[in-house]
């Protein structure tokens, strides 16, 4: 296959779509991107075409037009559009093929609200059945897409996000990792990357988990990643509030959020990951934590019967339930020897499955699949 040029549509902000257009230009394809908001940091060698257009949903038909125009003018070979929600839709009101649906839990699994309006329902199937090819992150959303949406499986295709091995990899000195966060190594540090207050990410559950392991095994620190929303300081002060209510001031550290090559300091400061959202499409946590050796606790949801089995690798408890996930804390906190085994089982699995560039060299095998049969 030779030279592609590949238009994506998203979020531009994303680290996991700018994964993938970075990785294209490396191997000497023309990227170039619609964005659907504003652009914060631009890649190098990816060429930016902004809507122009506020976003409102008066303007929601100035901006279909103004895709539909860009897209026929750049006359890519391949539409790449990442979420349903908006980019997807972009994408399929463009009318243009091939176009390539890249599709994550939150936008097509109804337990995740995504799909509470009708408008959104009828948009979110009309681009699914537009796309050549859905692209799926978790085994699992390939028969709950079929079933809800009516759409044919044959279309449908699993393929991992992917991690950089070289970047998300056990770090040599973790003791230095700890200091740099001021953390002592006296106790057991747990780290939470998910990051969503009021969402299905259960912070409020890990937290007060967090209470219920301390009366139980003594001291225990979390480090909770967190994401103000802009102007709303509300958000965070809610998350104080029930930290302050569990008292436990001197046991939770609030971490911002930091760009993805800084998250492998988290995960090799701390003993144990914990993501336990109520929905989710295969979350890419679960690979990073892999990839740093860290060893992880899950809730019982779908994608971890495609990657976690019960005490060989991970450790599963049921959704929002504070006092499963307390004793699996108090678990691998008193037993190195379970941490050591859930760290070596999951590093050689992500090798085998997570590789990032392998990944990536799949993705653009199924732009050629489909670009061939258009020719």
């Amino acid at each position: 296959m030779g030279k592609l040029i590949i238009v994506h549509i998203g979020n531009p902000n994303a680290q996991k779509n700018m994964a993938i257009c970075e990785y294209q230009q490396r191997m000497g394809h023309e990227i170039h991107f619609i964005p659907t908001r504003a652009i914060q940091n631009e890649a190098k060698g990816v060429i930016y075409h902004p809507l122009n257009i506020q976003a409102s949903k008066l303007n929601l038909v100035g901006s279909y037009i103004t895709t539909k125009k860009m897209i026929r003018k750049l006359r890519p070979d391949i539409l790449h559009a990442h979420h349903v929600h908006g980019a997807g839709w972009l994408g399929a009101f463009a009318q243009y093929h091939p176009l390539i649906l890249h599709v994550f839990g939150s936008d097509v699994l109804p337990e995740q609200g995504g799909l509470e309006k009708v408008r959104h329902r009828l948009m979110t199937k009309y681009a699914l059945k537009s796309a050549d090819k859905i692209i799926v992150t978790g085994k699992h959303m390939i028969s709950s897409i079929g079933e809800y949406f009516h759409i044919s499986t044959k279309k449908i295709v699993w393929l991992p996000r992917g991690i950089d091995l070289d970047l998300f990899k056990p770090h040599h000195d973790v003791l230095a990792c700890k200091k740099k966060f001021e953390i002592t190594d006296q106790f057991p540090v747990v780290f939470s990357p998910r990051y969503l207050l009021d969402s299905v990410y259960n912070i409020d559950i890990v937290i007060e988990a967090i209470k219920l392991a301390k009366q139980q095994y003594g001291n225990i620190l979390l480090l909770q990643l967190f994401r103000q929303e802009m102007n709303d300081g509300s958000k965070k002060q809610t998350l104080l509030s029930i930290i302050e209510r569990h008292g436990l001031a001197r046991h939770v550290k609030l971490i911002p959020m930091v760009r993805n090559h800084e998250m492998p300091e988290f995960y090799n400061a701390s003993d144990m990951c914990v993501s336990v959202p109520s929905s989710d499409g295969f979350p890419v946590t679960v690979l990073e934590a892999s990839g740093c050796g860290t060893p992880l606790i899950v809730s019982n949801l779908p994608f971890v019967t495609e990657y976690i089995e019960n005490n060989e690798n991970g450790l599963i408890v049921p959704v929002r339930d504070a006092r499963a996930l307390a004793d699996s804390i108090v678990t691998l906190a008193g037993n190195r020897e379970l941490r050591d085994r859930f760290s070596a089982t999951n590093r050689a699995k992500v090798e085998k499955e997570g590789d990032v560039a392998k990944c990536m060299d799949k993705l653009l095998a199924i732009y050629g699949n489909v670009v061939r049969r258009r020719e």
